[in-house]
């Protein structure tokens, strides 16, 4: 396993409570039954992953929906598997789960979201993951692609035991809602003369996962002693190019965000080379997007003071250097 930075990765989820929440009954316009249902996870010092009721189980299904765990592998925002010491003021876990459908019926607009946690010293995205259709069959054809959350710990000392609540909400049959229009989002990042460009983007033909052709690796850093660079992370795509493992990317392209409220999230490192401290600059413009589509950078670590706070561009925060990797999101909706 690589290691990406001296963030602890303590997640794991114990215990397990089920609450089904009830069924939508069909909405204006001949859109689908919306359904939903919220499970209940524990937030305690671990190894790392996003547990259930057993290691790497999977809950018990509710209404034809489970969540089932998952381990990619290490993360860019933390060392694999501290197993001693406490959690500390800063420290950010990543979890991850899928979505599987064992309802019967093709679900459309699968949507995810940390609906609640217990304890304030907890801060989280909570922001909604769209993953369009999981439909049924053998796995993997009825799972979605792994869901990643970040929590961050605002309080200090050893964690007590929190929960966290994590809403799935779907539309059963039904026409799937009208397609939004394509984007794509270029972000800036400077420190001194050194810069680099990223890009989400949405593409019609696209998918979620990797895209040949659509997906671009992230090229070698340049020659020079002090650089800087972004890049998103992708270890769940299983992505490879002949015998090279593909995990890190300069472009993430997306299937087109449906209207009415869907959301994507992008998750993305700015790495530096420096020895030492340095000012770096990040840049985006927002106003390029389509009519209906927003977007907000997220601060994951709170560089600008509040942990998953929103962000505006430009953005001058100050990187520690010594090629660690400080998280950023960017989440766009559709109305």
């Amino acid at each position: 396993m690589r290691q990406h930075s001296s963030i602890a990765l303590p997640l794991v989820a114990c215990g397990l409570l089920c609450v089904l929440c009830g069924c939508g009954s069909g909405g204006p316009d001949g859109m689908p039954a919306q359904q939903k249902a919220v499970f209940t996870f524990g937030l305690s010092p671990g190894d790392g992953i996003l547990r259930a009721a057993s290691a790497r189980g999977q809950t018990d299904a509710m209404n034809g929906i489970r969540l089932w765990s998952k381990e990619p592998g290490d993360t860019p925002f933390a060392e694999p598997k501290p197993e001693q010491g406490a959690i500390k003021i800063g420290n950010t876990v990543l979890a991850y789960v899928s979505v599987v459908n064992e309802t019967g019926d093709i679900i459309r607009n699968v949507q995810a979201r940390v609906a609640s946690i217990s304890d304030p010293n907890w801060a989280n995205n909570d922001t909604v993951w769209d993953y369009g259709p999981v439909n049924t069959g053998a796995p993997p054809a009825n799972e979605s692609t792994m869901l990643r959350w970040l929590f961050h710990w605002t309080g200090g000392g050893a964690v007590e035991h929190a929960t966290l609540q994590i809403a799935v909400t779907w539309n059963a049959g039904g026409s799937m809602p009208a397609p939004a229009s394509d984007f794509s989002l270029p972000i800036g990042i400077e420190m001194g003369t050194s810069t680099d460009t990223i890009i989400c983007c949405t593409e019609a033909g696209a998918t979620d996962l990797f895209d040949l052709g659509r997906d671009t690796p992230r090229p070698p850093p340049p020659p020079s002693p002090s650089w800087v660079q972004g890049l998103f992370w992708h270890p769940e795509w299983a992505a490879q190019l002949g015998a090279v493992e593909l995990t890190d990317f300069a472009i993430d392209s997306r299937a087109t965000l449906l209207s009415g409220g869907q959301s994507k999230t992008w998750d993305f490192v700015v790495q530096s080379s420096a020895s030492s401290s340095e000012s770096v600059i990040m840049r985006w413009d927002t106003s390029a997007l389509p009519p209906g589509l927003s977007a907000q950078m997220i601060d994951v670590e709170g560089r600008g003071g509040t942990p998953m706070a929103t962000l505006t561009s430009p953005f001058t925060f100050t990187h520690p250097g010594s090629l660690a990797k400080v998280p950023f999101q960017i989440v766009v909706s559709a109305a």
